[in-house]
This record gives C-alpha cells, sequence and structure tokens, in this order.
C-alpha cells in the first residue's frame, strides 16, 4: 500500500545525499513524497503570486535538483512551493487539503537556552496544529 508523505523543508535544504539519509529508513518502495516549500510573505504584503513570482521561482528551482537527486535514487517525487505568513498553518493546510497520510518534518535542533524556552518550533506547531500522523527527525544541518 502506496502512502503520500508530505516532506516540508526551508531554504537551506542543499545536500540531497543528506536528505536521502534521512528519510530512506522511514518510506516504504511505494510511498509519494512531495517535497513541499512555504514562501513567507511580510504582513504588508499581498499573498499574491505575481509579486512573489521570482522568488517563488527561486524556490522552485532549488526544490528541481533536491527532487532529481532523489528520483534518480528511485523514489517517487514531486515538489512544491505555497505561499502563506505563517508556515505551521501552511503546511497543515497542505496536508489536509492534499489528502496526504503522513508529514515528515525535520528539525533543527535549537542551540540556546532562550530559543527553547520561549519559542516553540516549526514541527510542534504542526504536531499540534494536525491530525495527521506527524514523524519528526532531529537534524543537525541538511
Amino acid at each position: 500500500m502506496s502512502r503520500r508523505i508530505l516532506l516540508p523543508v526551508g531554504d537551506r535544504v542543499r545536500d540531497p545525499e543528506t536528505l536521502f539519509s534521512l528519510i530512506e529508513s522511514l518510506i516504504l518502495p511505494d510511498d509519494r513524497i512531495t517535497i513541499f516549500h512555504v514562501v513567507t510573505a511580510p504582513e504588508t504584503t499581498p499573498l499574491d503570486k505575481d509579486d512573489l513570482s521570482c522568488l517563488i521561482e527561486e524556490r522552485e528551482n532549488l526544490l528541481k535538483d533536491v527532487c532529481e537527486a532523489l528520483l534518480a535514487k528511485g523514489l517517487k517525487v514531486d515538489k512544491k512551493v505555497g505561499i502563506a505568513r505563517n508556515v505551521a498553518e501552511a503546511i497543515v493546510s497542505e496536508a489536509e487539503e492534499g489528502n496526504y497520510d503522513l508529514i515528515l518534518m525535520l528539525k533543527r535542533s535549537r542551540k540556546g537556552f532562550i530559543d527553547r524556552m520561549f519559542r516553540r518550533s516549526i514541527s510542534s506547531r504542526v504536531a499540534c496544529l494536525t491530525k495527521k500522523p506527524v514523524i519528526t527527525v532531529l537534524v543537525d544541518e541538511i
């Protein structure tokens, strides 16, 4: 049975080999993975694709390279770029509207005490906002 997996990534994803090694033990041969990036629009900017087209194109090109490398490894991969003001809400919305079976989050560890005390991570907000299963993988750098 194949699953649809949503894999949100930030703009720091540069190494498809590391990404593959992080997710390969969590996926099955028939799984379809959608690599999803959210372009964050400031409050004063309309959520209009035309206004953010250069940034969207840049992010799509970044995801294209990652997708091609994962496709070469035999994975079934799609890419998608969304626009939102809140990244966690955009991920949950995409997961529910896209009828995904699982959300696979990559979480960087926070270094500072203040960060850990006062800021919730995107992955923890996604886990609180959705009814979909969420798997969080702790990473240093991708």
